[in-house]
């Protein structure tokens, strides 16, 4: 029993050995299934990892060549960018210079425009003052001038003065020694028949028949006398009517000293041509023979009132004669 049951233990062992031998090699081929099923999947997995080498590699490759293509494009655009960048910059520039160059020209324009605008005030205000100088220069010189045709004027004024003065004198001198010569020259018998015939002119309604007669029969043939010894003329000048008694004096202008002298010596027997004179009552009341006539003077019409005021005041007729104002009033014909 005991060896039988050595035997069913040897069985027993003998077939766990054999099972455990043929488990093993079970074991052992399927660990080499399994081994080989892993050197099939590790190949195949180094085979995908190749294949998906290869395609990282392709992929590279064409990322590359993207890479490539995107940069030659981009350096393409980059130097297109670029190249028209340089054209903008010189297009740019050009107009920029352009620009410059238009505001510069502008600018100098501006600064000629301001130098020919300051230089035309600064030739105007020049001009201005020279201008100004000139007529200063030329006033001042005017002014000198003028002192100088003044100073000229007086010394022959004062020169006329005295070569007057002592025509005047001598002139004076003369008609003391020669007063026939300057005066109407009456008969004794003619001065008393002009004194009869007054005497009867208050009876007389006519008087003017009275006064031509004396004048036509007496006197007009003596005054003409004396008109042609003194040189009266039918000129302008400045006369003088002498009363011998007191030596009062009057002075007279006229552009027609003749006539004016005719008027006076008519006015005086009461033929009215003139108006009425205070030397006409005085001519009247002492007798036209106790009168002289003189041409002071002869002169254009322009001077005649300066020299019947030089002369009125020279004699003081208006003081002590028979002038009543200073004289220049107006020309008398």
């Amino acid at each position: 029993m005991i060896t039988l049951l050595c035997v069913i233990i040897v069985i027993l062992i003998g077939v766990i050995i054999y099972l455990a031998i043929k488990g093993n090699k079970k074991a052992e081929e399927h660990l080499k299934e399994e081994k080989e099923m892993l050197n099939r999947l590790h190949q195949k997995e180094i085979d995908g990892i190749k294949q998906v080498e290869i395609n990282i590699l392709k992929e590279r490759d064409r990322f590359q060549r993207q890479a490539e293509e995107e940069k030659y494009k981009l350096n393409k655009e980059i130097t297109d960018q670029q190249n028209l960048l340089k054209s903008y910059k010189t297009d740019r520039t050009t107009i920029v210079e352009n620009e410059v160059a238009l505001f510069r020209e502008e600018q100098l324009n501006k600064i000629k425009e301001e130098l020919i605008r300051i230089d035309l005030e600064q030739r105007t205000q020049l001009e201005q003052q020279q201008e100004a100088y000139r007529l200063k220069a030329k006033e001042e010189s005017d002014e000198i001038d003028a002192a100088i045709c003044t100073l000229r004027q007086c010394c022959e004024d004062l020169k006329a003065k005295r070569d007057i003065t002592l025509a005047l004198i001598k002139e004076e001198e003369k008609i003391k020694q020669e007063q026939d010569f300057y005066r109407i020259v009456l008969k004794k018998e003619d001065i008393e028949d002009i004194g009869q015939l007054l005497s009867i002119e208050k009876y007389l309604h006519n008087k003017d028949v009275l006064h031509k007669l004396i004048y036509k029969t007496y006197i007009e043939l003596p005054m003409n006398a004396m008109f042609g010894r003194i040189g009266a003329k039918e000129a302008p000048g400045i006369y003088k009517i002498t009363n011998l008694k007191n030596n009062m004096v009057y002075i007279g202008q006229s552009t027609n000293v003749k006539n004016r002298l005719k008027a006076h010596i008519q006015a005086s027997i009461g033929i009215s041509t003139i108006a009425a004179q205070l030397v006409h009552d005085k001519m009247a009341e002492d007798g036209l023979e106790n009168f002289i006539f003189q041409i002071v003077e002869e002169c254009p019409k322009e001077k005649l009132n300066d020299r019947e005021k030089y002369f009125i005041n020279y004699y003081d007729s208006s003081n002590y004669g028979y002038n009543r104002t200073g004289g220049g009033a107006s020309y008398k014909s």
